[in-house]
């Protein structure tokens, strides 16, 4: 039987991509993953051994012309590339969340322009994507499909809510923020409260007025319980061209969440402001406060707000979406 096999940078021992969904040609599924499984792979950190020992792996899966691979994240991409290479294996290939917060140096983007050559198609989160990685990396524009970020509504531990001030909002978050605008902006508004949930490094070196709290590295379902309970999520992104916030912004839209976020290229195929909250420019703090305001000024449109979200979410961001697509590029290669 056909093999469909999985190599992920990041993947829980009980992760299973869309093999739920999948309604298609028979097929058996396989992952690998690159968290560290052993002592050796926990100590080194840099190089990532456990990512050349999952492509490896991965590419010595593959028995017959018709398996296909699937990775996910870049640099996972890069190396299965590699590995598939050096072991002659030329089977099709998907880059599914190909998606860089910052892309790479000189020296990485030769390497990796070299072997994204090989790989049959990817897929990105934005619009805004396909054309800057088409460019950087040279990978014909035909390629590169988008498709919105994938989730159900996230599981919720409300033993944290006792902890929160009320009538909180919310920034929760690591890759591409810009917690600095966002805690200035909270400064001038000593009356409105503000939590955080990110990792140390997101915050380091920033003072936090008394109006700011913040959490670090919490569970799961205590973070997305720190956005069902908040009055909005906001989304400071670093700038106008940072694709990042899309697991964030979707979680939030599944849980109905109204939503205040900086204008960015990588987020217009989800947020519109007037549809599911308001935007404001990056890193200005001002701006970033005004939309705050007018939002404490007309509390009335935050179910509208709501509303609108959870409803685009259910539309655009379904698993469904991309299992029919994993299905149509596994189907593809028997023709």
């Amino acid at each position: 039987m056909q093999r469909v096999i999985n190599v992920a940078e990041l993947a829980k021992p009980d992760w299973n991509f869309i093999e739920d969904h999948y309604q298609g040609h028979p097929v058996t599924w396989s992952y690998h993953s690159a968290n560290p499984c052993n002592v050796l792979e926990r100590l080194i950190t840099r190089p990532k051994i456990g990512r050349y020992r999952a492509c490896a792996a991965a590419s010595l899966k593959l028995k017959s012309e018709r398996d296909v691979v699937i990775s996910h994240l870049p640099r996972t991409s890069h190396w299965q590339s590699v590995f598939m290479k050096k072991l002659g294996k030329e089977n099709r290939h998907l880059a599914f969340s190909f998606n860089f917060t910052d892309l790479p140096d000189a020296k990485l983007r030769a390497k990796m322009t070299e072997s994204f050559q090989t790989i049959d198609a990817f897929v990105v989160y934005s619009e805004y994507e396909k054309k800057l990685y088409s460019d950087f990396f040279s990978i014909p524009r035909e390629k590169i499909d988008m498709l919105h970020w994938a989730a159900g509504e996230p599981v919720c531990d409300d033993t944290i809510v006792s902890q929160l001030p009320k009538n909180y909002y919310c920034s929760v978050g690591g890759e591409g923020r810009d917690y600095r605008t966002l805690i200035k902006a909270f400064a001038k508004m000593p009356n409105l409260q503000l939590v955080i949930v990110t990792r140390p490094h997101a915050i380091e070196g920033i003072s936090l007025p008394s109006n700011v709290h913040l959490y670090c590295n919490l569970p799961s379902s205590q973070y997305w319980s720190v956005v069902a309970n908040s009055r909005a999520l906001l989304l400071p992104l670093r700038d106008q061209d940072t694709p990042c916030g899309h697991i964030t912004l979707v979680g939030a839209m599944r849980l109905g969440k109204p939503i205040i976020s900086s204008f960015s290229q990588g987020t217009t195929d989800y947020f519109k402001p007037g549809e599911g909250g308001l935007g404001f420019e990056a890193k200005n703090i001002s701006a970033l406060k005004q939309a705050v305001e007018a939002f404490e000024d007309d509390l009335s449109e935050l179910d509208r707000y709501g509303d609108f979200n959870r409803a685009f979410a259910r539309t655009h961001c379904d698993v469904k979406v991309w299992s029919r697509y994993v299905q149509g590029f596994i189907e593809a290669g028997l023709s």
